[in-house]
């Protein structure tokens, strides 16, 4: 937007605050940045997209989770900071609904959660990963299945378009489960977890409420990807 106002130019300075200040408890230093300002359309702010990315250094890439479902029969968890709720969220946005928010935004359980779950990465025990975005966990799971592999779910349909800061998807082996969640009940309170569901062959999600039908990953993936090829032909 127009850094002229004084509205646009409060949130870009929170928003730098906020960041520098998040960047402090993870310890991550800034190298780079770029904005841009002036983004509008007949005095209108285009929808803000900042972005950050981070490279790191690992001991070794022999752990490293895929993000992507790799068996059938494996074990979904989401693992959740839950500082934040927004209810409604980037749908509410498209529908030009109300969106709600609730709780508070803390950088030090933030950290907490950000290094527990690299501390789960390298048990050994996560197959694959996929941090949750927009739209909430059923984009996620989506992203993470195949034609050939879906998820049976064990939560309620109205959950899955909730979003929360923050939370991640983790799969494990069923025979590590035990492991697994002895490991996660050892965690700091910053941390909960819920087994969400189990990876299945039939390429569909599965919901065991009820509430809605089964998904086809394959056409979700094919909706989605014949949305961008409609504004972006070049895509085909």
């Amino acid at each position: 937007g127009n850094p002229e106002k004084k509205n646009v130019m409060t949130d870009f300075v929170a928003t730098v605050e906020g960041m520098s200040e998040a960047c402090r408890s993870l310890k991550t230093p800034v190298i780079s940045g770029n904005v841009s300002f002036y983004n509008e359309t007949r005095g209108q702010n285009i929808t803000p997209t900042p972005s950050t990315g981070l490279v790191g250094l690992g001991s070794s890439a022999d752990k490293l989770p895929s993000s992507y479902f790799e068996n059938d029969g494996d074990l979904v968890y989401l693992v959740s900071s839950l500082n934040v709720v927004t209810i409604g969220g980037k749908l509410s946005e498209i529908k030009k609904d109300q969106t709600y928010v609730s709780g508070q935004l803390n950088i030090e359980s933030t950290a907490k959660y950000v290094n527990e779950i690299l501390g789960l990465a390298k048990s050994g025990l996560i197959k694959s990963s996929r941090v949750v975005g927009a739209f909430g966990v059923l984009p996620t799971l989506v992203k993470m299945g195949s034609e050939d592999l879906g998820v049976n779910l064990d939560i309620q349909s109205k959950d899955i378009l909730t979003e929360k800061l923050y939370e991640s998807i983790l799969v494990i082996k069923a025979n590590d489960q035990a492991k697994f969640e002895k490991l996660l009940a050892e965690k700091p309170k910053a941390l909960s977890f819920k087994k969400i569901g189990t990876v299945n062959s039939s390429g569909d999600i599965n919901f065991s409420d009820g509430s809605l039908n089964s998904l086809s990953i394959k056409n979700l993936k094919s909706k989605a990807k014949s949305t961008w090829t409609k504004a972006f032909p070049e895509l085909k």
